[in-house]
């Protein structure tokens, strides 16, 4: 088989391709309600969750077990730690502990606690990166 020219594969792609005539409005998609009932019946399903949370009476609130308390527990330290780690570090955490340095420096006492911060982030950088050994 003789391999295809370039406007020969883009041709082919073209014609699998939807364009902007090919969509149909959001609109046209969902059937129209006719009546009050069925906007009301939208209405409901829409609210059904809220309308669960409201109808939880008081008392079905029971303390949390032992082994509900140590798991969660151990979720919120693990979320502290994952906030150390990876994409999360470079992108939220480490700009906000950047920031919290430079404008603590200058300042007497908590310029210190800014210093040993900012020699700190080299170290989280190195060792709590996901794909470190």
């Amino acid at each position: 088989m003789k391999p295809w020219s370039e406007s020969q594969i883009n041709d082919y792609l073209l014609s699998r391709v939807l364009t902007v005539n090919d969509i149909r409005p959001a609109s046209d998609l969902v059937r129209p309600l006719r009546n009050s009932t069925g906007r009301l019946a939208e209405i409901m399903w829409i609210l059904r969750p809220f309308i669960y949370v409201l109808a939880l009476p008081e008392k079905a609130k029971r303390p949390i077990s032992t082994v509900e308390e140590s798991e969660w527990s151990k979720r919120g330290n693990s979320f502290w730690w994952y906030l150390l780690r990876g994409p999360l570090w470079y992108s939220f955490t480490r700009p906000k502990l950047n920031g919290l340095v430079q404008r603590t420096q200058g300042k007497f006492l908590i310029g210190m606690v800014g210093g040993v911060l900012s020699d700190y982030l080299p170290l989280i950088d190195e060792y709590y990166y996901y794909s470190a050994t």
